[in-house]
C-alpha cells in the first residue's frame, strides 16, 4: 500500500473498521475469513463510489462558478476554492466515518462560511428546479457533508435520488433530515412514497403512521394530516387488491 495515496489508504482503513465481522460461515464455499475479506471489498467499492460523487458533486459546484454567479467577490473566490478541495473534502468525509467522537464539523474543518453554505444551497436548488436530479443529487450530497445539520439539504438530497430511483438512499437521506428535525414529519411523508416504490407496503404504512404521530404533536404540521391519511386509504387500497 503505497503511502502516496492518503485516500487510498483511507479506504481501506475505513473498510476494515466498518466492514462488520461474520460470525459463522454463510457459505460452505468460503472460510470466514474469505467472507470477512470479500465484505471489505465490497464496502471498498462502495466507499470509491461515495468518493467519485464528491468528485462529481464538486465539480458540478465548479462549472456553476465558472459561467458566473451574482455574488460577491470575496464569497465567489470562497466557493472556488471550496471546488479546488476534492481530495481534503474526501479525506474529511472518510476520516468521519471511523471517528467515535467527531472533531467538528467538516465545514469548520475547511473553513467554509455559513454564508457559502447558502450560497451552494441556493444553487444546487436551481439545478433540482431544472429537473437535473442526477447533478442535484451530488450538489446536496457535498452540502449535507460539508454541514449535516441542516434539514432542508437531506430533504432535498432524498427528493432527488427519490426521482432518480434511488430509493434506498433517499430513505437513508430523509432518515438523516428526521434525526436533524424530529418534530418535522416531512421526512416520513417522503419516505413513504419509497417504501411504496419498493412495494414494502407495511413500511410505507408505518411511516405514515409515524407523520401521524408527528404531527399529533405538532400542531403546526396539521395542515399534513390529509395528505397522509389519504395515502395510508390508498395504500391500504393497493395491499389488498
Amino acid at each position: 500500500m503505497s503511502p502516496e495515496n492518503p485516500i487510498e489508504e483511507l479506504i481501506h482503513k475505513v473498510a476494515k473498521t466498518l466492514s462488520p465481522e461474520v460470525d459463522e460461515p454463510q457459505t460452505t464455499l468460503l472460510s470466514t475469513a474469505s467472507q470477512s475479506q470479500r465484505r471489505e471489498l465490497d464496502l471498498e467499492l462502495d466507499l470509491k463510489l461515495f468518493l467519485a460523487a464528491i468528485a462529481t458533486g464538486l465539480g458540478e459546484f465548479a462549472n456553476i462558478q465558472a459561467k458566473g454567479t451574482n455574488l460577491e467577490p470575496e464569497l465567489s473566490a470562497e466557493l472556488i476554492k471550496l471546488c479546488q478541495e476534492v481530495s481534503r473534502l474526501q479525506q474529511c468525509a472518510l476520516e468521519s466515518l471511523v471517528e467515535k467522537e467527531p472533531t467538528g464539523l467538516i465545514k469548520e474543518r475547511l473553513g467554509i462560511s455559513d454564508k457559502a453554505i447558502l450560497a451552494l444551497y441556493a444553487q444546487a436548488s436551481e439545478v433540482y428546479n431544472e429537473a437535473r436530479y442526477v447533478d442535484a443529487s451530488a450538489l446536496f450530497l457535498v452540502i449535507t457533508l460539508i454541514d449535516p445539520t441542516i434539514h432542508d439539504a437531506w430533504i432535498a438530497l432524498g427528493n432527488a435520488t427519490y426521482f432518480c430511483e434511488r430509493y434506498r438512499q433517499a430513505i437513508w437521506a430523509y432518515s438523516m433530515a428526521s434525526r436533524q428535525e424530529p418534530e418535522n414529519p416531512i421526512s416520513h411523508l417522503h419516505a413513504a412514497h419509497c417504501y411504496e416504490a419498493l412495494k414494502e407496503f407495511d413500511l410505507a404504512l408505518t411511516s405514515l403512521e409515524t407523520a401521524i404521530l408527528v404531527i399529533d404533536e405538532n400542531p403546526e404540521y396539521k395542515a399534513l394530516i390529509i395528505k397522509a391519511k389519504e395515502h395510508i386509504d390508498h395504500l391500504k387500497k393497493i395491499r389488498s387488491i
